[in-house]
């Protein structure tokens, strides 16, 4: 008899923490960081890179030396958009310069929440 209780009691004592209700956490909110077109130009393009508690701005001057690519094309400056994200690498001589322009598509908007629904009784 004694040889069967005790594994019935270690069973109980390993269903007993499954059963326990944890306390719900938050889910955390992730901080989104985009640099995105302001304003563009054929000589120069501005760009807002957006924080969660600020922002800058920056303008840099395009030459016929840039290098711009959208989505890994080449591509111009008049074909690119205010809203795209972008990265611009600066001109390794003179930083309000940008040597090279990566584009590509505009961020996503930032998901809602979807509505709670009364609990059923």
């Amino acid at each position: 008899m004694a040889r069967f209780i005790l594994p019935i009691v270690f069973l109980l004592a390993l269903c007993i923490p499954c059963s326990a209700k944890w306390p719900k956490t938050k889910p955390r909110t992730v901080a989104h960081h985009h640099t995105i077109i302001e304003s563009v130009t054929s000589g120069s393009i501005t760009v807002q890179t957006t924080g969660e508690k600020d922002a800058a701005t920056q303008t840099y001057k395009i030459l016929p030396t840039t290098e711009i690519t959208f989505n890994g094309q080449t591509v111009t400056a008049d074909q690119l958009q205010a809203g795209q994200r972008v990265d611009v690498t600066p001109d390794g001589a003179d930083d309000s310069v940008a040597g090279q322009i990566t584009a590509s598509d505009p961020p996503p908007a930032d998901p809602t929440p979807a509505p709670k629904h009364p609990k059923k009784n």
